[in-house]
């Protein structure tokens, strides 16, 4: 993909190959996952963020039971500024 693509239309769970990334990652494999500053980029509709909603569940996919999840990301105002 370009480098103009969004990020939200980059966000996919297939890789270049149109493989799933279910076959490249199983499920349970990590301890922790880390999202920093990504979720503001995922999607332009608000009400419903359908991007940011199939990136955490795979990321719930892929984490052990136990696992976490750590989060950053900007308020709005932030965004704005």
């Amino acid at each position: 993909m370009s480098g103009g693509d969004s990020a939200a239309k980059k966000f996919t769970n297939k890789d270049e190959d149109g493989e799933g990334v279910g076959d490249i990652v199983g499920d349970g494999v990590f301890d922790g996952v880390l999202l920093n500053q990504v979720l503001h980029h995922l999607d332009t509709n608000y009400e419903t963020y359908p991007n940011a909603e199939k990136l955490l569940l795979e990321l719930y996919r892929v984490l052990k039971p136990g696992g976490f999840l750590a989060i950053n990301a900007c308020a709005p105002k932030q965004l704005s500024g």
